[in-house]
C-alpha cells in the first residue's frame, strides 16, 4: 500500500512516503442487515436495534453455550443477538401478553411471537420464557450462580412509567386468564433490583449490560447504580436529544454473593434516590412551559404561575416511574 504524504498546507510533500503492510482482517457489517427490524417477524415499538443488541453481546462477552438472561425481554431482540452467537437464552417479562400471545403479523396475517423470530433465523429456541417481575423474581440465592451474562433494557419511565407487581389479598378465580395488579416502579428501585438479581445469579466473572437514561444537565458519576458484588467496566453515552440521552453500562461480578453484605448495603441505600427519577420533568420542561403560556401564565383556579408549575410537575411526577 502506498500513500503520498501531505505537507502542512494540504499539498503533496516534495518526497512521497511508502508504507508496506499485510491485511489481516476486513470488517464485514453486511450480515447485520439480515437482522434489520423491518425484516423481522415479531417486533414492537421498543424492540432493540440489532446493531446495538450485538454490541451489548460483545460487551457481555457472550460465547457459545453460555446462558444469557434478558429480564425485560419484550419481543426478544437482545436474545436474538445472543442466540446468533450460539448462546443458550432465557427471557422474562412482566407482560404475559407479549410472551404468550404475540400479535398478528400485518404482512402475512398469521400469529407471531418470540419463537417466530427464532424460527426466522434458524436459531435454537430459548430454554425458557417466564412471566416475571424483577422486583419479585423467583431466582433465589440457593439456586446458585447460573447465568454467564444478563442483558437488559429496563423501563425508563420517561414517557410511560415502569410498573411492578403488587400482591393482593383476594383469591384468584381464574388463574389461566388472571393478570396481576401493578403499581408504579421508580427507576432507582428498578436498577437496584436489577443489580441485586445480577449479584445473586451471575457466575463470578459474569457480566451485566444494561441501558439507563440520563440528562446532560444533571448526570454525575455518583448517580450510577452500584453493588458490593459488582464492579463497573464501562459506561458510554448515546445522545438522543438535547435534554435526554442514555448510557450503556457494563458491570462484572467480582466476588460470590454474600447475603449479609448485600443486606447491609441495601439498608445503607434505602433513602438514596437517583436524579433520573426527575427525568420526565427535565425532558418535558419545555412542553410544560408552553402549556403554562397557553393558559395565560396562570392556572385554571387563578393561582400564580409558580403554583401552577408546581401542580403540573406534581401531576407528572405521580405518573413517573
Amino acid at each position: 500500500m502506498a500513500l503520498r504524504a501531505h505537507g502542512a498546507n494540504g499539498l503533496p510533500a516534495s518526497e512521497p512516503r511508502w508504507y508496506f503492510g499485510r491485511q489481516v482482517a476486513l470488517a464485514d457489517r453486511s450480515w447485520v442487515k439480515g437482522y434489520a427490524l423491518p425484516r423481522r417477524a415479531y417486533i414492537g415499538p421498543t424492540s432493540m436495534d440489532p446493531e446495538v443488541a450485538f454490541l451489548m453481546t460483545n460487551l457481555a462477552q457472550v460465547r457459545r453455550s453460555s446462558l444469557v438472561l434478558d429480564p425485560y425481554v419484550g419481543t426478544g431482540s437482545i436474545l436474538i443477538a445472543a442466540a446468533a452467537r450460539n448462546a443458550h437464552t432465557m427471557g422474562c417479562d412482566i407482560d404475559v401478553r407479549v410472551l404468550k400471545h404475540g400479535r398478528k403479523c400485518p404482512k402475512s396475517g398469521r400469529q407471531v411471537d418470540i419463537y417466530s423470530n427464532y424460527e426466522q433465523y434458524g436459531l435454537q429456541y430459548p430454554v425458557g420464557l417466564l412471566r416475571m417481575d424483577v422486583h419479585t423474581h423467583p431466582f433465589r440465592e440457593g439456586m446458585g450462580e447460573v447465568f454467564s451474562a444478563i442483558l437488559g433494557d429496563p423501563p425508563y419511565g420517561v414517557r410511560a412509567g415502569g410498573r411492578k407487581l403488587v400482591a393482593k389479598s383476594h383469591a384468584i378465580r381464574h388463574r389461566s386468564s388472571h393478570i396481576p395488579s401493578t403499581e408504579p416502579y421508580s427507576l432507582t428501585e428498578c436498577l437496584a433490583d436489577l443489580l441485586e438479581l445480577a449479584a445473586v445469579t451471575l457466575v463470578t466473572g459474569g457480566r451485566l449490560v444494561f441501558f439507563m437514561p440520563a440528562s446532560p444537565e444533571t448526570y454525575k458519576e455518583d448517580q450510577l447504580p452500584c453493588h458490593p458484588m459488582l464492579a463497573t467496566v464501562s459506561n458510554v453515552e448515546q445522545p438522543l436529544q438535547s435534554r435526554y440521552s442514555r448510557r450503556l453500562v457494563t458491570m462484572v461480578k467480582v466476588k460470590p454473593y454474600d447475603p449479609v453484605v448485600a443486606a447491609q448495603f441495601k439498608e445503607s441505600r434505602k433513602d438514596f434516590v437517583m436524579d433520573i427519577d426527575r427525568l420526565h420533568d427535565i425532558v418535558y420542561a419545555t412542553e410544560q412551559q408552553q402549556q403554562q403560556q397557553g393558559d395565560g401564565g396562570g392556572s385554571v383556579d387563578g393561582s400564580s404561575e409558580g403554583s401552577s408549575v408546581v401542580k403540573v410537575k406534581a401531576k407528572y411526577r405521580s405518573k413517573m416511574c
